[in-house]
């Protein structure tokens, strides 16, 4: 904790809220990216791989070991040239280059804003970098799924050269010379990363670090103690001067977030609004308590010191995120942030769970309260499901690999009510990469009715049919909702974008659409699978500064198209 208490939070959490209406397009979505690798003389090189980060895990620890990109890699063409789509995010991006041997490689960090420009990467010999890993304040104590992640530059950000994951306390990579900020930590939330900025010289062949010690957090010291004292700038819900031993005999569940981490608002959040309706008949056994801070005051004021700042700041996340929906618990506005510090809080979000006698349990996932309890029914579980959102991406597969996938998400039992139903999932494929961010009940409508198949809820889960041709369906209340947020949106004027782009497939366009927009912009699958719409058409656009709406009728009416609005998406369909 530094900078008079104000937390630094990791680079893993950024601002969450509706979409940027206004921001640097330029920054964001997908880029072709062109360029040459060459050698140490400046000769160009042909077969070398160019991707996004390189990943080793303990299955596949040898560092001479073919690369293994985080992204889909390309080939160098005879004259050492390629080309390749790179996703950005607001923020400086990698691409690292190494020959299939790697015995040679090297890096490049692209601007987003000149990703037009092409590139040049030069490559040379690989150095290895290794180091054991071990707990600082307990030797003898074992640091579980260990990782490094390794940053490019002397500041941690989003180009990273690559990581290495552990169950053996260690790590073994090959990287090219330069400067870099390596991240070493443990996973569970018991230890406190390490940063090391190091330099490696190209006529280094084998650096180790030796053994690095990580810190156990001061929470951990904390298990089995008494709660530490809260401090509250404003309340509501309960009174200011709220202490956890006010609740003594009940499980508390300190729960730290901000409005503008995104993990907190579309995961955390709406999982914990979801237990406490679940679990209602035990809410005399259990207090939930948010307690709330602001982030930095930079071009983007994420500061929230009184509740009035609060509320304020908190609308567009009921709109977009919770269905329009608040939450219910007591909120404990700690912009300070003492009550962080006293429970040592490094980073959002983080619940850490108090047992009835008042003293830490320590920082749990919510499934650990949830334990406490007896499992509602199902017959309860299921049909509230359909109505939450549901966040997993499927698609371009078989149907049945990502019903599975989907299960998985879900925590729930996915089955067939026949054999041909079952074959005919087997047999369908998806047409392309759905981002779900969506109804549970929408999802499986999106996923489904384009193969005449239907999900219904049965004694062990969700079960899944053969549709009633003469069957008559209707939106339920949170499809309905979405259509008119969505509608809104669209019809707002100070949401703005322009699309430009020349000789796009149509599924790339689209995804530059949706990150723009910030919204689910999808093609009709049934009209993809007839053959109506071809994903991999090359379409082009000269949108400029129009709204939301506008933009996309435009470019829909251009190709033949329309938009419509179903299952909580917005869909480009056939005329």
């Amino acid at each position: 904790m530094k900078n008079s208490g104000r937390v630094l939070w990791t680079a893993l959490f950024f601002v969450c809220s509706a979409p940027s209406w206004g921001q640097d397009q330029a920054v964001y979505g997908t880029r072709m990216i062109r360029g040459r690798v060459v050698d140490a003389d400046g000769k160009p090189v042909a077969g070398v791989l160019v991707g996004g980060q390189v990943g080793l895990d303990e299955d596949t620890a040898d560092p001479a070991a073919a690369p293994r990109f985080s992204m889909r890699s390309v080939k160098t063409d005879a004259e050492g040239k390629f080309a390749i789509e790179r996703t950005f995010h607001g923020a400086p991006s990698e691409l690292i280059a190494r020959d299939e041997a790697t015995k040679r490689g090297g890096f490049v960090i692209v601007d987003p804003k000149n990703a037009g420009k092409p590139v040049e990467i030069s490559i040379g010999k690989l150095v290895r970098l290794r180091g054991v890993i071990d707990c600082k304040d307990d030797t003898k104590r074992k640091v579980l799924q260990s990782f490094a992640i390794l940053f490019m530059g002397k500041e941690l950000g989003s180009a990273r050269h690559g990581y290495f994951a552990s169950n053996h306390q260690r790590f073994d990579m090959l990287v090219p010379p330069g400067d870099y900020s390596l991240m070493v930590g443990g996973e569970g939330g018991d230890y406190v990363d390490v940063i090391r900025r190091i330099t490696i010289k190209p006529y280094e062949t084998d650096v180790d670090l030796g053994t690095i010690s990580l810190p156990l957090k001061a929470i951990v010291k904390l298990k089995g103690k008494p709660a530490p004292r809260l401090h509250v700038l404003e309340a509501r819900g309960v009174p200011k001067t709220v202490q956890v031993a006010d609740y003594k005999g009940k499980w508390v569940l300190l729960y730290f977030w901000g409005f503008w981490c995104q993990p907190c608002v579309r995961f955390q959040m709406p999982r914990l609004m979801a237990f406490n309706e679940d679990y209602a008949a035990y809410r005399d056994q259990f207090v939930i308590l948010t307690i709330h801070t602001g982030g930095a005051r930079g071009e983007v004021d994420l500061t929230a010191r009184s509740l009035a700042e609060y509320d304020k700041k908190i609308e567009q996340v009921i709109t977009y995120y919770w269905y329009g929906h608040n939450h219910p618990f007591p909120v404990l506005i700690d912009d300070d942030p003492k009550s962080f510090t006293a429970y040592s809080i490094d980073m959002i979000p983080t619940p850490i769970l108090i047992d009835p006698s008042g003293n830490v349990v320590g920082q749990v996932d919510l499934e650990a309260l949830a334990a406490k309890f007896p499992k509602p029914p199902l017959t309860v579980i299921l049909p509230r499901m359909l109505e939450r959102k549901a966040f997993f991406p499927v698609g371009k597969g078989p149907l049945r690999v990502a019903l599975k996938s989907l299960g998985e998400a879900i925590d729930q039992e996915i089955t067939f009510a026949s054999p041909e139903s079952e074959k005919k999932a087997d047999l369908a494929r998806l047409p392309y990469v759905y981002f779900m961010g969506i109804s549970l009940r929408s999802a499986f409508e999106l996923l489904l009715d384009p193969f005449d198949l239907q999900a219904t809820i049965g004694p062990k889960g969700y079960v899944i049919s053969l549709k009633d041709p003469s069957a008559v369906t209707s939106e339920s209340a949170v499809q309905k909702s979405e259509k008119a947020r969505i509608e809104r949106i669209l019809a707002e004027p100070r949401a703005r974008i322009s699309l430009e782009f020349e000789n796009k497939p149509l599924e790339q366009a689209l995804t530059m659409l949706q990150r723009q927009m910030g919204m689910e912009v999808l093609l009709d699958p049934r009209a993809v699978l007839n053959g109506k719409i071809d994903p991999r058409r090359l379409v082009s656009s000269k949108v400029k500064d129009a709204s939301f709406g506008q933009a996309l009728n435009q470019f829909a009416k251009s190709l033949g198209l329309k938009v419509a609005i179903r299952d909580e998406v917005i869909l480009l369909e056939p005329k």
